[in-house]
C-alpha cells in the first residue's frame, strides 16, 4: 500500500511526511527510510538534510549551486538547482536497501532526477515487492510518470497544494487503524 504526497516546492510534504512518522513512532520502532529536511544556518535556509529514520541519524545533502563548496569537489554531484552529497546519496541509498522490510517505509524528495535514473530511482523499482505501508513525497506533477515508470499503485494519493497537512495526516492514520497488524 502507497501513499503518495505530492506538492510543489515549499508545499509542507517533508513536513507532512515527518508528523505522519512522529504518530507512528508512538505504535512502532518498525520504522525507516529517509526524509529530506530543511537545513538551516544562522537562522536561514541553507539547503537539505537527510534524516535516516531508523538510526535518527541526519547528515548534510544538498546546497543551491551557489553555495556548492560546501561539498569537496569528489564528493560533489549537482543537478538542476541544487549540489549533492554523492556520500549522502549513498548512505540514503543503503538506507532504503535495508530497511525495506520495516512495517512502515518512507521515501523523500522524489523528483525528475529519479526519473532521469538518479536520486532514490533503483529503491522505487523494489517497492512493487512491498506489501507493508509506503509514504512517498513525491515533487507536484510527476507522481502519475513515477507510476508508469515502476509500476507503482498508489493507494492514496494526496496533493498538499490542494488539501493541507492535518488532513493528510488525519486520513492516513484513519485508514492505517483498520488495516490488520502485520508482524514486523
Amino acid at each position: 500500500m502507497i501513499f503518495a504526497i505530492t506538492g510543489t516546492r515549499k508545499s509542507g510534504k517533508s513536513r507532512t511526511l515527518e508528523a505522519l512518522l512522529h504518530l507512528l513512532r508512538k505504535q512502532t520502532d518498525s520504522l525507516g527510510g529517509i526524509i529530506a529536511r530543511r537545513a538551516m544556518r544562522n537562522g536561514q535556509p541553507f539547503g537539505y538534510e537527510l534524516l535516516c529514520i531508523a538510526s535518527h541519524r541526519c547528515i548534510p545533502l544538498a546546497v543551491p549551486l551557489a553555495n556548492a563548496s560546501v561539498f569537496p569537489v569528489a564528493d560533489r554531484v549537482c543537478h538542476g538547482a541544487f549540489c549533492f552529497s554523492e556520500s549522502a546519496l549513498e548512505t540514503g541509498r543503503h538506507v532504503l536497501a535495508d530497511d525495506m522490510t520495516k512495517k512502515y517505509l518512507f521515501i523523500d524528495e522524489i523528483g525528475r532526477w529519479e526519473l532521469e535514473g538518479g536520486g532514490w530511482s533503483e529503491q522505487l523499482a523494489t517497492l512493487v515487492e512491498r506489501t507493508n505501508p509506503t509514504f512517498l513525497g513525491i515533487r507536484s506533477g510527476i507522481a502519475h510518470l513515477l507510476a508508469s515508470r515502476w509500476s507503482l499503485d498508489f493507494a492514496h494519493l494526496y496533493d498538499l497544494d490542494d488539501t493541507d497537512c492535518s488532513s493528510v495526516l488525519h486520513d492516513i492514520t484513519a485508514i492505517l487503524e483498520k488495516m490488520p497488524p502485520t508482524v514486523n
